[in-house]
């Protein structure tokens, strides 16, 4: 199994590999997925709106390249992956 959170790596490159399960990790709402990436586990950096508009549109192509590779999509605020391997 191979989960990917945050915009790191294409799923499709992925694909030659024998996986039994694959995750994206993802977070819908725009205000939420703001506050997540200004926490306390990111408070070394500073994000700009600019800089964050580009994450939103790398992961919204994660998310187009994770569904054509048939990649299991979780919004990581309301979901688990134990929700998924049940």
């Amino acid at each position: 199994s191979i989960v990917i959170e945050g915009v790191n790596i294409l799923p499709n490159l992925y694909n030659q590999l024998e996986l039994k399960n694959k995750f994206i990790l993802y977070v819908d709402d725009k205000n939420i997925h703001w506050d997540m990436i200004n926490g306390e586990t990111h408070s070394k950096r500073v994000i700009t709106k600019d800089q964050f508009e580009k994450v939103r549109r790398i992961q919204d192509y994660f998310i187009d390249d994770a569904k054509r590779n048939n990649w299991k999509l979780i919004e990581s605020v309301n979901e688990t992956i134990v929700d998924f391997l049940k």
